[in-house]
């Protein structure tokens, strides 16, 4: 069963998927916060990171932890949260030895 708001894809070079961008829906119309999901998957030896962009895919900036970037090195699965509405989100590749990226966002 396909998720109602769910965006996937697959990056197999020092690329990103800004192009293909996913943009939670926050919950009941009130600005409540949007609790969703991020998969990557596969077999791959690259640098990756999580970005999100506040002005309609102009900028994108990499996602933070105490204001340290944040890059990944292999498969996770996660849950966020945005508060804002309106904000977008992609995969960005900085580094690319091999394999293929497997990434779905969803909610």
């Amino acid at each position: 069963m396909a998720l109602p708001n769910a965006v996937s894809g697959s990056l197999s070079s020092a690329t990103n998927s800004q192009g293909n961008f996913f943009t939670p829906i926050n919950g009941n119309g009130l600005g409540a916060p949007a609790n969703f999901n991020l998969e990557v998957r596969g077999t791959f030896v690259a640098v990756w990171a999580v970005q999100r962009s506040l002005d309609d895919g102009a900028n994108w900036v990499n996602i933070t932890n105490l204001g340290s970037a944040l890059s990944f090195t292999g498969p996770m699965s996660e849950t966020l949260i945005e508060s804002q509405g309106g904000v977008r989100y992609a995969i960005i590749v900085t580094s690319y030895t091999s394999g293929t990226l497997n990434y779905k966002f969803s909610q």
